[in-house]
């Protein structure tokens, strides 16, 4: 007999195995410590909360140790992701500006307001906020004359 509630045969909700011991994992890879299948492929799934239960129920260092090294990669990956993202985000941008540079060498726009040429994108939000404010002036000037 045994004590307290683990029963001596356990049946996996996963495969329907009967299991002679009291193991918390059967050979699919379910784990009745998690009460889940945890699938050893996708890592993503495996919590510090897991890793701390497997620890605290006495599941075999080795698989602790596996599922901390599933997310350990898995943690890795995402940071190598984050980076590749950041790297293709600062390509794109430098792409995107020698575009606009070469935009502005062709363009060979005159900022109206002041003469000088516009060279970047830059100058022309500065001149096209000159421009409004000259252009609402005269209209200021229109309104007073006629008022």
């Amino acid at each position: 007999m045994t004590s307290g509630s683990d029963p001596v045969f356990k049946v996996c909700p996963a495969c329907g195995s009967v299991l002679k011991d009291r193991r918390l994992r059967c050979d699919c890879g379910y784990l009745f410590v998690f009460r889940r299948f945890l699938d050893k492929q996708n890592p993503q799934q495996i919590t510090e909360q897991d890793l701390y239960v497997a620890r605290k129920m006495g599941e075999a260092d080795g698989m602790v140790a596996e599922m901390a090294r599933s997310k350990a990669d898995l943690d890795q990956a995402k940071r190598d992701q984050e980076a590749a993202f950041r790297a293709g985000m600062l390509a794109e941008k430098a792409k995107n500006d020698a575009e606009w540079i070469r935009f502005f060498e062709k363009a060979q726009l005159k900022n109206t307001i002041s003469g000088g040429p516009i060279c970047s994108r830059d100058d022309f939000y500065k001149w096209a906020a000159e421009y409004d404010a000259a252009k609402a002036e005269i209209e200021k000037k229109r309104r007073a004359e006629r008022g």
